[in-house]
């Protein structure tokens, strides 16, 4: 193994952990896949950020209600926590598939739309028997965070150009 094939595959696995930059079909033509491992890791990390925001409001919420600050918290956490698996796990799944059997895949609008629709029923069936609830729910939120990853890659990349852009002016 040369150094720069473990040079280009460290680049490759920081640049696909969001998912929007992913292509299936590598430089050299090689197919690309999202793993499993890649997925999991991503579902968590929403998950996790999903129950601190939770847990937040369900506390803040509790206190200006005057009610079990606890309880609240905990349970507006948990609710967090599985409607963000749900949604988050479905959309990756979406991915994952997609990665597999199309010719260029990205996590776009596409897949969290796929998992707003597959999460969201699923939760609007635990919690209010009726799925259709969960789908007009959550099919929105995802293509928000949709938007919002989007973003938030964009600006990465452009502080990165910008940062080591510089770096390479200054060398010169």
């Amino acid at each position: 193994m040369t150094g720069g094939t473990k040079e280009k595959d460290q680049d490759d696995n920081k640049r696909s952990f969001v998912g929007f930059d992913r292509d299936s079909a590598s430089e050299d033509g090689e197919k690309k896949s999202i793993s499993m491992n890649e997925a999991a890791a991503y579902s968590g990390a929403r998950a996790v950020i999903s129950t601190l925001l939770g847990t937040t409001a369900g506390g803040l919420i509790a206190v200006y209600r005057g009610n079990p600050v606890f309880l609240h918290t905990a349970l507006t956490g948990f609710s967090c926590t599985i409607a963000a698996t749900a949604c988050s796990v479905s959309e990756r799944a979406a991915a994952v598939v997609m990665s597999r059997n199309s010719e260029v895949v990205k996590g776009d609008f596409r897949t969290h739309a796929i998992g707003g629709i597959l999460g969201g029923s699923l939760i609007g069936g635990i919690y209010k028997k009726s799925p259709s609830s969960g789908v007009l729910l959550f099919t929105p939120i995802m293509l928000g965070v949709a938007l919002l990853e989007k973003k938030a890659h964009s600006y990465r990349q452009n502080e990165l150009e910008r940062i080591f852009g510089q770096n390479d002016k200054n060398d010169s």
